[in-house]
């Protein structure tokens, strides 16, 4: 079990001395002048804290508090700025910021104070608007209420920011950096914080901090030491969990070995049927060769006889021998035997060795090359659609593609042929029109981040399946 973290009270009810006189430099500010402000320091040192100490520290000043957690629009931050300015006179938002804060200041007759933290996603060109405002209402202003701005922010981006501004001539503007505590203000902070950790444990756990991070969120989420009973467990624990997974890699090693050995049976077994019927081939084409040549030996007036009884006699050996050929494969259409013939009839003088190796071609040729999910993107109606992630010409590359995504269920793949060459296809999903294809992309931009997907027919998919299945093309691939 891990220790629990102990009496976590919020930094909120904790005022340090730095953040005291902190607070009290920002109220001089805002009470005396009218200034562009930068509170800026490291993540968790306490920026947010000190503003809101300044926002009910500062007197007679209406307050405009704004946390960004998104980059917006200059125009969205401006319209969002103006209806909190907004007052009875204000009628156009599309008036300077300028304007909208002095009417706020004559009709109250109170300073205003604009608040606004996570400012590094002010885009440049509202943050140039915000500067002129300044300097725009000190010149529109004579009253003594002052406008403050009041930008929280990271020391790296507040920094450069600040110095470029302050070279202006005569710029309003100011800094105030948010320091790390001292390890005599970080021990008082722990315990105010952690009230039921001794004075020993919160020195030492001080004291392995580096000074950079003695800051109020690291002490705020500081933990117990864990004791020795805590870390047997979790040594137990881990060690269970790495002789299990030993065992699982064990027990799936054996499974993959069994499916291999299953199909090299299956292999030897198709080889066993094919070798003889090839064998009854070439031993009746030898004889076949025989009688041909007996038969040109005889006189012309006998050659015609013998010659259509060898076409009658072999034609049906032919026809055995391809049955015998086809009867262990299960995925030869019906039509192969129909192709077969239709080659004899075309090539009636080729030798019988030749007819043979023609039909066997065929029959080779009808059967299924189907590897990935061309039965499965068969079967979907053709009006409907899919994103074409990309074509790839290497297997390899498309795994390695496909291994890219989260939901690889999503994902379906077919080989065709395109050039002349074998042509890998990536799809994604299925909808049922194209306008429903073309808004999942647009809702879903970040998961085809570097992919251009485009929605392609299941009628153009299923007919570069089927162009994988032509004789032409397969033959192409055996010789490859």
């Amino acid at each position: 079990m891990v220790d629990r973290t102990v009496n976590r009270y919020s930094s909120m009810e904790v005022v340090l001395e730095p953040q005291t006189q902190l607070v009290s430099r920002i109220g001089l500010v805002i009470k005396n002048s009218t200034q562009l402000s930068f509170l800026h320091g490291k993540t968790g040192v306490g920026k947010s804290h000190v503003a809101h100490l300044v926002q009910h520290a500062v007197q007679n000043t209406h307050v405009v508090k704004i946390q960004l957690k998104k980059v917006l629009e200059p125009e969205q931050l401006k319209q969002q700025i103006m209806c909190e300015l907004a007052t009875d006179e204000l009628l156009d938002l599309n008036q300077p910021i300028a304007t909208a804060v002095f009417n706020s200041i004559v009709q109250n007759n109170q300073s205003v104070l604009l608040i606004i933290d996570n400012a590094e996603l002010i885009p440049q060109q509202m943050l140039s608007a915000l500067w002129q405002s300044v300097h725009e209402l000190t010149r529109m202003n004579q009253s003594r209420c002052t406008f403050n701005i009041l930008l929280i922010g990271e020391s790296s981006w507040a920094i450069p920011m600040h110095h470029g501004l302050n070279n202006k001539p005569d710029s309003l503007v100011a800094e105030f950096e948010v320091l790390a505590l001292t390890k005599h203000q970080a021990s008082d902070f722990m315990m105010s914080i952690h009230t039921d950790w001794s004075d020993q444990k919160i020195q030492q756990f001080v004291n392995k901090i580096a000074p950079e991070y003695l800051i109020p969120k690291q002490l705020i989420y500081a933990q117990l030491p864990q004791n020795n009973a805590v870390k047997r467990k979790i040594i137990v624990f881990v060690g269970a969990i790495v002789i299990s997974l030993c065992i699982l890699t064990v027990i799936v090693g054996y499974l993959i070995a069994k499916d291999k050995e299953r199909s090299s049976s299956i292999n030897r077994d198709i080889a066993q049927v094919i070798q003889p019927a090839l064998a009854t081939e070439v031993v009746q084409s030898e004889n076949d060769k025989i009688q041909i040549e007996k038969i040109n030996k005889a006189p012309a007036e006998q050659k015609e006889q013998p010659r259509n009884l060898l076409n009658e006699e072999t034609s049906q050996e032919i026809e055995d021998n391809v049955e015998l050929l086809t009867s262990d494969i299960t995925s030869v259409p019906e039509d192969a035997l129909i192709v077969a013939k239709e080659v004899d009839a075309a090539k009636p003088t080729k030798t019988l060795v030749e007819e043979v190796e023609i039909k066997a071609v065929v029959i080779k040729a009808q059967v299924s090359s189907f590897i990935f999910d061309e039965e499965y993107l068969l079967n979907l109606p053709q009006a409907s659609y899919a994103l074409m992630l990309g074509g790839f010409s290497s297997e390899a590359t498309l795994s390695s593609v496909k291994g890219r995504f989260e939901q690889p269920q999503q994902l379906k793949m077919y080989k065709t042929i395109r050039y002349g060459t074998n042509w890998f296809v990536l799809l994604y999903g299925s909808f049922d029109t194209l306008a429903q294809a073309n808004q999942f992309v647009k809702e879903n931009a970040s998961q085809f981040e570097g992919f251009s997907p485009w929605a392609k027919s299941y009628r153009a998919i299923q007919q570069e399946i089927n162009t994988n299945q032509l004789p032409e093309n397969n033959k192409k691939e055996d010789n490859d």
